[in-house]
């Protein structure tokens, strides 16, 4: 049986067709990408009050607690495998883009005169067996909204004053990646608020 030939309508229907799903293809492999900002703060305010604020997960949110972080429900300190060291949080950040529940990993080294760095690494793939252990320890759900990221903070001293250096780096997926622009506004509003909190 003959094939019948295709009309030249459904002919650029279907190069329409294809052209808008290489343009999606193309854009989710653009997309996918690693974001990063960083920012600097110099405050009158001592090395161990910094990481006092840091470290008050009971009185960070986003509205209503003492230390205001953008989106944030609720972050609590885990005490399972917690060391002075090394231990895990478990976040949850009602973000406009996708509601998400996580694991980190905050690790710290202490440096002389109460100075110190920090990393908290949010669990990704490659913790899958951790990121079970936890969730049946716990009880509570590793959802996130990026494949992967972290938090970076030191602390220095320039002359008698305190010196506060974040980085933020996130892994995105291909779909997050077409929000760009409100991932790089957020991560600088998160930035800003700790800067803030740290003057209170």
């Amino acid at each position: 049986m003959q094939r019948p030939v295709p009309t030249p309508r459904a002919r650029r229907a279907s190069r329409a067709l294809w052209t808008g799903a290489s343009v999606l293809l193309l854009s989710a492999t653009v997309f996918a990408a690693t974001f990063q900002h960083s920012a600097e703060h110099v405050t009158d305010k001592s090395p161990e009050h910094v990481w006092k604020v840091l470290t008050a997960y009971d009185e960070t949110c986003d509205k209503g607690c003492k230390y205001s972080r953008p989106s944030l429900v609720k972050v609590v300190k885990l005490s399972h495998q917690a060391t002075p060291t090394r231990w895990y949080t478990w976040s949850h950040v009602g973000s406009t883009l996708k509601d998400a529940k996580y694991f980190t990993e905050v690790a710290l080294v202490r440096k002389s005169e109460g100075h110190f760095t920090t990393v908290n690494r949010q669990l990704d793939g490659s913790d899958k067996a951790l990121i079970e252990s936890l969730e049946s320890k716990t009880g509570l759900k590793h959802s996130p909204l990026f494949d992967g990221g972290s938090t970076k903070t030191s602390t220095s001293r320039r002359a008698n004053r305190t010196v506060v250096s974040q980085v933020v780096t996130l892994e995105t997926g291909a779909v997050v990646g077409l929000w760009a622009g409100r991932i790089r506004e957020e991560m600088a509003k998160n930035v800003s608020a700790t800067f803030r909190n740290i003057e209170k």
